[in-house]
């Protein structure tokens, strides 16, 4: 298991070094054609956006990465490609263990590889120090999010400058577009000459009046939001229009980040941009997300592998519980609700706060109890089990014991 999990770091590692070589030779300066190769690194090595590229390139696959580790088992993916085999079986709720879990896997840099028992651990083992992996994942990522900050605070302090930052590039377009409007593409090129020459005035006049009255543009703009999402939801079932409202609230996001850095409430930060030549060059505070991407890969993808449904039979209206587990080694369990005769849910005080807990489930014939240790919202998965039960007996004109419980 842990063999295939290096495989897994070896393989992410060289894909993102070598997505990471192609950025920094492709996004720095172009050498000329009779520099050598030693010629074209250096040139390369010595110019600030050449590692620029690189640090984004970083970034980038870091969240491919993430997002990669995700898709492949959450939102019930690998329930549903089960159940494409029992045409009969519906899915009714879909959950997974708590993301405490995984905190606890980096910690101790154990994957649970269709092992249940060694993913019911307790979630805070005493006298374990933190694993390498625990430090090659954190580190980076504080790292990471300080950077990112950093550029908040660049963007912020950029978009004083672009109201005449709009006005040049507005001068470039309509010299394009100007020998256009007497052309085939008149009708095209003549309102849009109008719209590029408009635009730096209406910026302008934005950004004056969101320095003049901050609190007031802002609760506009979310009233404006909140509008277009109501309207995207009341029109969904016309094609292509609550796309465009959806847009809209999006744009509507975009004009907020934009009247909240502009404020006078970031004017603090010019004096320290002003002083740094290239800021592209931090970017280099991504560039550690590259061993950390290769360790937290496998980390996610065997912690989101592990899923709790409930199924029921669309014929017979039996519900049951499966247990689905492992990427290598494959754990499947089904348990028959129809044979439930108890529940329970074990909480401490601090699990009630981060919804994590133990669900028990009572059989009947007296057998062991079967418990669900560490799981994502134990009382909705409690009530989503009783539900089914419920269902599967009123089908069949039974009573069950969670009828006779809710009457009391």
């Amino acid at each position: 298991m842990f063999k295939r999990a290096r495989y897994f770091r070896w393989v992410i590692l060289l894909v993102t070094l070598i997505v990471e070589g192609a950025a920094f030779w492709f996004g720095g300066p172009q050498s000329g054609l009779d520099s050598t190769l030693t010629q074209s690194i250096i040139l390369k090595l010595n110019h600030p956006m050449s590692w620029t590229w690189v640090g984004w390139a970083s970034l980038s696959m870091a969240w491919l990465w993430a997002e990669l580790a995700f898709s492949f088992y959450s939102d019930g993916r690998r329930t549903r490609a089960l159940l494409r085999h029992n045409s009969h079986e519906k899915l009714v709720y879909d959950t997974g263990v708590h993301w405490l879990v995984l905190l606890r896997d980096i910690h101790l840099n154990q994957l649970s590889d269709g092992e249940k028992t060694r993913l019911e651990e307790t979630i805070f083992p005493k006298g374990v120090k933190r694993s390498f992996a625990w430090h090659a994942i954190w580190q980076p990522v504080v790292l990471a999010a300080l950077t990112l900050l950093y550029f908040v605070g660049w963007a912020a302090w950029s978009i004083r400058s672009v109201p005449e930052s709009a006005q040049s590039w507005s001068s470039a377009l309509q010299s394009i577009i100007q020998p256009m409007v007497e052309g085939p593409f008149s009708l095209i090129a003549g309102p849009l000459e109008q719209f590029v020459v408009a635009l730096p005035q209406w910026l302008e006049t934005y950004y004056a009046t969101t320095r003049g009255n901050a609190l007031l543009t802002l609760g506009v703009i979310i009233g404006a939001w909140f509008l277009l999402r109501l309207a995207a939801r009341v029109t969904h079932k016309i094609p292509a229009i609550p796309v465009l409202f959806r847009y809209g609230a999006r744009l509507a996001v975009l004009a907020g980040i934009f009247s909240v850095l502009a404020t006078h409430w970031f004017d603090w930060l010019s004096p320290a941009y002003s002083l740094i030549p290239h800021h592209g060059l931090m970017a280099v505070g991504f560039l550690p997300l590259t061993l950390a991407s290769a360790f937290y890969f496998p980390h996610i993808l065997f912690w989101s592998s592990w899923r709790y449904a409930i199924v029921r039979d669309t014929e017979t209206f039996e519900a049951t519980l499966i247990t689905l587990g492992g990427v290598f080694n494959s754990l499947q369990q089904r348990i028959n609700l129809q044979r439930i005769v108890d529940t329970d849910i074990q909480q401490w005080w601090w699990q009630r706060v981060f919804d994590i807990g133990d669900v028990e489930l009572k059989q009947m014939g007296g057998s062991e109890p079967e418990r669900i240790r560490h799981i994502f919202g134990p009382h909705r998965m409690l009530d989503e089990i009783r539900n089914a039960i419920r269902a599967s007996k009123k089908h069949s004109d039974q009573r069950s014991e969670f009828d006779d419980a809710e009457m009391k």
